[in-house]
């Protein structure tokens, strides 16, 4: 990635098509990939912090926050009107948690 908060090449080269469209930003916690118009992925993305569908049709959804709420909302008191954090935030070692199948 860029480091600057635009993305960059993912493994699929520099962008990729959309994979679904139809899941609506809907509530909190949804991690959808910003594009700059149809087919435009790259790895760059968001997570919504409350209904935005004015994302819909435009962003892909792939995921949704399990846990770790209280984490997001901390992160969210920290923005400003500018769009600038008011301090750094790192995102460390993240994982994927599978959940045990029956």
């Amino acid at each position: 990635t860029k480091h600057s908060g635009e993305g960059g090449e993912s493994i699929y080269g520099e962008f990729f098509d959309d994979e679904n469209l139809e899941t609506k930003h809907d509530k909190f916690g949804l991690l959808s990939m910003t594009s700059r118009g149809p087919n435009t992925n790259n790895s760059n993305f968001c997570i919504t912090l409350n209904p935005v569908p004015e994302l819909d049709g435009k962003q892909v959804v792939f995921g949704h926050l399990i846990e770790g709420k209280d984490l997001l909302n901390e992160i969210e008191s920290l923005g400003t009107i500018s769009g600038f954090p008011s301090r750094m935030i790192r995102v460390i070692d993240a994982g994927l948690i599978i959940k045990a199948s029956k």
